[in-house]
C-alpha cells in the first residue's frame, strides 16, 4: 500500500520476507535447511503472507490518521458523483444540420474488466452543424494581436497558444465595393463621406488602398500631413472623430475586380494602421451611412484624317 506522499513504511513483500527469514536461520536454526516443497517451506510463507498483511495495515496508518485529523477540522470527503466527460459528435456529410437535445444518451466503450458499457446523457441541448472548422486562432485583445494556428490544425500537429514570439499585429480593414463608383481609371478623386453617429474620441490613422489587379496599393498623399490644411483636405473628419469625408486621389491608375468574402467587385478598403488595444476609455466611432462620389478626368483624344485631293485641269 502506498500513502499519499507516494512512499511506504515498509516496502517489503512476501519473497522479500521468506529471503530474510531464511538468511537469520543461521543465528537460531543452522542445522534446519527446508526444500522448497516441504511442510516447513509453506509454513514459512503462510507466516511470510500475515507479516505481509500487518505491513499493508501499517502502510495506511498514516493516510488514516491524515483522515482522522482532518475529521477534527470539520473537513468532509466530497460526494461521489457522476463522472463527466467531453463529447465530440461528427455529422456525415450528406446530412443537414441537427440539434440534439438535452438527456441524449450516448454508450461508452466498456471497460476491460467488464463487458457492460457506460451510458452517458448529455447535460443541454446543442446544435449540431455539417460545417467543419477550418481556421483557428489565438485572439489577445489587450495587445490586439494574434496568432494562426490554422495551419496546424488542419495537419493534425500540436500548436501552442498565445506565444508570445508568434504574436503578430491583428489588421482591421473596413472595405467597401461598387460597380460604378470604383471604376475608375487614371488621375481620379474619390470622396469617401463618413456620417457618424457616435464620434472616436481619438484620431483613427487609416490608410485607403484599391485592387490594381495585382496588388492593394495605397491612394496618393494618404500619409498624415505636417500642413493642417492639407490634412483637414485629405481627411475632414479628422481622424473619424466627426463627420466628414476622405479625399482620395490617384494618377494613372485602374482598378480591377477582385472578390471579398465572395462578392466579387470593384473594391477599396481602409486599413486601421495602428493597433486598436483594448482601453475601457476608449470611444470607437459608430457609423450612420457612408457615400461615394467619383471624379475621372480623361484627356481629350482628337483624330485626323488626310484627304488628298486630284488637282483637274480647267
Amino acid at each position: 500500500m502506498i500513502t499519499s506522499s507516494g512512499k511506504r513504511l515498509d516496502p517489503r513483500e512476501v519473497a522479500q520476507i521468506v529471503t530474510e527469514m531464511l538468511s537469520r536461520r543461521l543465528g537460531y536454526l543452522p542445522d534446519w535447511l527446508p526444500s522448497d516443497k516441504s511442510a516447513d517451506a509453506a509454513i514459512m510463507q503462510i507466516f511470510a503472507r500475515y507479516l505481509q498483511t500487518i505491513i499493508d495495515r501499517l502502510n495506511q496508518a498514516p493516510d488514516k490518521n491524515k483522515l482522522a485529523f482532518l475529521d477534527l477540522l470539520g473537513i468532509q470527503l466530497i460526494p461521489a458523483q457522476s463522472a463527466r466527460t467531453p463529447i465530440v459528435f461528427r455529422l456525415a456529410d450528406n446530412v443537414p444540420d441537427a440539434r440534439l437535445p438535452a438527456n441524449s444518451q450516448v454508450a461508452a466503450p466498456p471497460p476491460p474488466e467488464s463487458n457492460k458499457r457506460i451510458i452517458f446523457e448529455t447535460e443541454r441541448a446543442i446544435g449540431l452543424a455539417v460545417a467543419k472548422l477550418k481556421e483557428v486562432v489565438s485572439l489577445w485583445p489587450g495587445r490586439d494581436q494574434y496568432i494562426d494556428h490554422s495551419t496546424e490544425f488542419l495537419t493534425g500537429q500540436s500548436f501552442q497558444p498565445f506565444k508570445k514570439r508568434l504574436l503578430k499585429d491583428t489588421p482591421h480593414y473596413l472595405y467597401l465595393a461598387h460597380d460604378i463608383q470604383l471604376a475608375f481609371a487614371g488621375k481620379s478623386s474619390v470622396n469617401v463621406i463618413f456620417e457618424l453617429t457616435t464620434a472616436s474620441n481619438e484620431h483613427l490613422d487609416i490608410l485607403w488602398e484599391y485592387w490594381d489587379g495585382a496588388v492593394w496599393r495605397e491612394f496618393l498623399e494618404m500619409r498624415p500631413s505636417c500642413d493642417e490644411e492639407e490634412a483637414m483636405k485629405q481627411d475632414s473628419t479628422g481622424g473619424l472623430q466627426r463627420s466628414g469625408s476622405y479625399q482620395l486621389k490617384t494618377d494613372c491608375a485602374e482598378t480591377s475586380k477582385t472578390t471579398v468574402n465572395g462578392i466579387e467587385a470593384f473594391w477599396i478598403r481602409g486599413r486601421l494602421d495602428e493597433p486598436l488595444a483594448l482601453d475601457p476609455a476608449q470611444i470607437l466611432p459608430e457609423v450612420e451611412s457612408i457615400k461615394l462620389g467619383t471624379e475621372i478626368a480623361r484627356p481629350l483624344k482628337f483624330s485626323w484624317t488626310a484627304i488628298s485631293r486630284k488637282k483637274e485641269r480647267p
